[in-house]
Parts: structure tokens; C-alpha cells; sequence
């Protein structure tokens, strides 16, 4: 069943920085050549924006990173090549993000 991995980034606040520019220049690739062996189908980065007269989001920044499995998500966040990744973090943001596995149920996409 595919599957999608959410890495979300709180709202940027007081010391908090993140280089949104080196997050999907740089990072986001350094993501699907370490990943997709494991199964990485294709990622996206989106950023919250506050709505018409809407509350401030909680999140600033979210990448969306879809899958053929759950276990395949799971096995490259475990993986060596991961620490590549993750030794990354540090180039781009100080802020700790919060990470989600779903699976996906239904879907629809369009050309």
C-alpha cells in the first residue's frame, strides 16, 4: 500500500531559522538519492500559509514525501545512507521537525 511520510517544521520563532532555499536546492535531493531505493516515489515542500482572517498555522514548513510502502519509508530512515540525511539537518534549520508515517487510503490524481 503506498504511503507518505510528513517531516513538519513548527512555526519560525524567536532563534528559530530555516534556508528554505537549501532546504529544496540542496537537502530535498540529498533525500531522494539516499531514498529511493528504499522506495521514495517523489517529494514535495509546502509551506503554511495563514488563511483570510485565520489563525497563524502551527507549522511553517512541511515536506511530503510519498512511497511505495510504509515499510519501505521505515527501512530508509533506519538505513546507513540515512545518516547522510540526517547529519544534514544542521545546514538548513535549527528547529526540530515532527515526522508522521500514513498510509495512504484512497487518493486521486490528476493530469
Amino acid at each position: 500500500m503506498p504511503a507518505n511520510t510528513t517531516i513538519m517544521y513548527a512555526d519560525i520563532e524567536g532563534d528559530g531559522w530555516f534556508d528554505i532555499k537549501y532546504y529544496v536546492s540542496t537537502h530535498m535531493p540529498l533525500v531522494a538519492e539516499n531514498w529511493g531505493p528504499y522506495g521514495l516515489l517523489g517529494w514535495q515542500v509546502l509551506k503554511f500559509v495563514t488563511p483570510e482572517g485565520g489563525e497563524k498555522p502551527q507549522y511553517s514548513i512541511m515536506a511530503l514525501c510519498t512511497w511505495e510502502t510504509v515499510d519501505g519509508a521505515k527501512r530508509a530512515v533506519a538505513a546507513l545512507e540515512s545518516k547522510v540525511v540526517f547529519d544534514d539537518i544542521v545546514n538548513f534549520s535549527n528547529v526540530k521537525p515532527v515526522h508522521h508515517y500514513t498510509a495512504i487510503v484512497e487518493g486521486m490524481w490528476q493530469k
